[in-house]
């Protein structure tokens, strides 16, 4: 099979795997559906009471949060350490547009090799680490080596940084999803 079609298949293939889960997840489909009781309580307990489903009528207005209530704030501690990342998209002379150019030519483990060796020889990307090629190799991922405190601060110092590089095209944030925080 010629490689650029198998590369579109998996590509399909992970993209139909991918809607799948999300569709899954949005609608819930992810609840245990054995049948099975649940396992007992280690102390006997009250039984919980049973909420009734409340169904809102179409003819009802929806009640929106005044403006005194503040909605939940996601519980973070000032302390924690967290890996910020960058997309960039290296050019010629930089070095580690060599990497994006050997990756795209599908030679993974040597573009591996390359990013890393190109950051280690550089004081100027010092405190970054390679984490990973983007689809196709058009750009590198490259995060702190160590945790920070305060990402918001790293990522504006090292974007204004990154961008100021010769051989740097453009670096922006790398958008994490995080999981919803939902207040009980």
């Amino acid at each position: 099979m010629e490689v650029a079609a198998l590369r579109t298949w998996g590509l399909v293939a992970s993209a139909a795997a991918l809607a799948s889960a999300l569709t899954i997840a949005a609608l819930g489909g992810c609840e245990d559906r054995t049948g099975m009781p649940p396992p007992p309580a280690e102390t006997p307990t009250e039984a919980p009471a049973v909420m009734p489903t409340v169904t809102p009528r179409l003819d009802e207005p929806i009640a929106q949060p005044s403006a005194s209530e503040t909605p939940p704030q996601p519980l973070a501690s000032p302390r924690v350490r967290v890996r910020p990342s960058f997309i960039v998209r290296f050019e010629p002379p930089h070095p580690l547009a060599r990497a994006q150019e050997i990756a795209a030519q599908g030679r993974m483990e040597e573009a591996v090799r390359t990013a890393n060796a190109a950051l280690r020889s550089r004081a100027d990307m010092r405190g970054l680490c390679f984490e990973r090629f983007t689809l196709g190799a058009a750009e590198i991922v490259v995060a702190a080596c160590n945790g920070v405190t305060n990402a918001d601060v790293f990522q504006r110092r090292w974007i204004t940084r990154l961008n100021a590089m010769r051989g740097v095209a453009y670096a922006e944030a790398n958008a994490i999803a995080q999981p919803e925080v939902r207040a009980n």
